[in-house]
């Protein structure tokens, strides 16, 4: 039950936070999710700004509560846990990123290819941070089958390692 003038403030928030001026985002998106404390993707964008503007924590935080809305209204989103994934890694909690990627994979057959492609090389990352260079190589090749240019350049990097 969320007002088209919610709704639209949200919308304008997003193009704020994908043209970089995240602490205007993160300000729009507090009143919003302040106001409406069941905006799955108030919550999610929110925690997506906070995480991009070096708070992870606290976007970690949106990002748990989003999980938990999307839960409650059965919304299919797994791009949600590639970012709850992303935030884990960030923090150095390797294990816990592992686990919201394996879920995000299981559920990615609804995933465009750019977010399969971020999936990929997300989890990638983990396995490189975990010495697992031959997983790494294998989620590399599938981010760049689905269009990744960064991840050919990471494979490149990594050559060497065994």
């Amino acid at each position: 039950n969320i007002s088209s003038e919610d709704a639209g403030k949200l919308n304008l928030a997003v193009e704020v936070r994908r043209n970089g001026d995240l602490k205007s985002a993160v300000r729009m998106l507090e009143e919003i999710t302040a106001k409406n404390s069941n905006y799955y993707r108030a919550f999610y964008n929110l925690g997506l700004a906070y995480t991009d503007s070096g708070a992870t924590e606290k976007g970690l935080e949106s990002l748990l509560r989003a999980h938990e809305l999307r839960k409650a209204n059965k919304i299919n989103d797994p791009t949600l846990d590639n970012s709850i994934g992303w935030s884990y890694l960030l923090l150095g909690n390797y294990n816990e990123a592992e686990r919201y990627f394996d879920i995000a994979i299981a559920n990615s057959a609804s995933m465009s290819s750019f977010s399969k492609a971020r999936l990929y090389n997300n989890y990638a990352q983990v396995k490189i941070y975990k010495k697992d260079y031959v997983a790494a190589r294998k989620y590399l090749n599938l981010a760049i089958e689905n269009g990744s240019t960064i991840a050919r350049k990471t494979l490149r990097q990594i050559s060497n390692y065994r």
